[in-house]
């Protein structure tokens, strides 16, 4: 019998700093999807080139080198929006992960999933 409500996706981010409106971005992603009833189903990540420097790296421990080839926000917003389209985002901090990934898909030019 399949169930008819969303699954879950789990959702944490790094950034350069704690604002967007301070133009801090989002140098890594990860997303844990899970079904209903909180199984696992898959799990994604990945580094993002923010196209700036990394800000607190102590905090984060991501390096330059660690980002010099990773994709940027845009070139991975298409796989990102199809993990997270149709499931109920959660998070430690729900607000400061979803500001930061609003901003990151308008700046991409990316429909918001919903």
């Amino acid at each position: 019998m399949s169930s008819s409500r969303p699954g879950y996706a789990v959702i944490d981010v790094e950034t350069t700093g704690l604002r967007p409106s301070w133009h801090d971005r989002v140098v890594e992603v990860g997303v844990v999807l899970l079904d209903p009833g909180g199984v696992v189903l898959d799990e994604w990540c990945t580094l993002v080139n923010p196209e700036r420097d990394l800000g607190p790296q102590r905090i984060h421990g991501i390096t330059a080198a660690d980002v010099r080839h990773a994709p940027t926000f845009k070139e991975i917003a298409g796989s990102l929006a199809r993990l997270l389209r149709g499931r109920v985002p959660v998070a430690h901090n729900l607000r400061f992960d979803a500001g930061f990934l609003e901003y990151e898909f308008a700046r991409a030019g990316v429909a918001i999933p919903s």
